[in-house]
């Protein structure tokens, strides 16, 4: 997600001064996911016994920790759907995704956009919008480094998994609460953009935390849990962002008109 703001800003800013127009980069992003669907039906596998770019060591591994293609049983299998929707630990979960979902689009919606497009000039709007966006074109390369020592101490069994995931995501949610808490009540200018910076960041964990802990609760099913609560999670968004977008004004337009 934070790779792609990087590569989508980087290509925006290319084609802002390009003939194509910085409006191109809405059919090159969609062109992007067709090809996307064209590589997936072309490379994509049901069985990995025939996919010709998995080693012989990755398909035993494979096999080994996924139980329906380990066992010689037919390739349709039920889901326990009743085990799964019984399950107290995954409504943890999804109230965790949920919640920090909300978090971050009402930071990026409201108290950067409308503050400033209604109670600042036109440079500081310009301003903050930039951090806003090139904020997280850097969080890739803290989440890599991040990652890196937690599957490191996760490979090595320094500590319980359950632990690391619980101590990422507490990092990551209260943390990340402390910065906005602290970014209500500063006087505004360097450190509300410090705060600003601090929370994009420190959010990082939470992808450690209970983004990943689908997989290590189950392997046979972590995709579909992980689809069913980002979709649930994402569904108040779909009508909470464009209301609290702001409107795309005429070029001729002042910001008192906008008001």
């Amino acid at each position: 997600r934070f790779l792609g703001y990087f590569f989508v800003y980087v290509l925006a800013l290319f084609l802002r001064t390009s003939l194509a127009g910085w409006h191109t980069l809405f059919y090159i992003v969609g062109n992007l996911g067709l090809l996307w669907c064209v590589a997936w039906f072309t490379f994509g596998f049901q069985d990995p016994k025939g996919c010709f770019y998995l080693s012989t060591k990755e398909k035993t591994f494979i096999f080994s920790n996924i139980r329906y293609l380990s066992s010689e049983q037919p390739k349709g299998h039920r889901v326990p759907w009743r085990a799964i929707l019984t399950c107290l630990p995954l409504y943890g979960m999804l109230a965790t995704q949920a919640t920090f979902h909300w978090l971050y689009e009402m930071t990026t919606e409201t108290s950067l956009t409308l503050d400033f497009l209604y109670s600042h000039n036109g440079n500081e709007i310009k301003y903050v919008m930039d951090v806003q966006y090139i904020v997280p074109t850097g969080i890739p390369f803290v989440q890599f480094i991040a990652a890196f020592i937690v599957d490191t101490l996760v490979g090595k069994k320094v500590f319980p998994v359950e632990h690391i995931r619980k101590t990422c995501n507490s990092i990551g949610c209260w943390g990340g609460a402390m910065s906005l808490l602290w970014l209500c009540y500063n006087p505004g200018g360097v450190l509300e953009v410090c705060c600003y910076v601090m929370f994009q960041f420190i959010s990082v964990f939470t992808c450690l935390g209970s983004s990943l802990a689908y997989y290590d609760f189950t392997r046979d099913y972590s995709g579909l849990i992980h689809g069913i609560n980002d979709f649930i999670s994402f569904i108040p968004l779909a009508f909470f962002i464009p209301l609290m977008s702001p409107v795309f004004p005429n070029n001729d337009s002042t910001f008192s008109e906008i008001s």
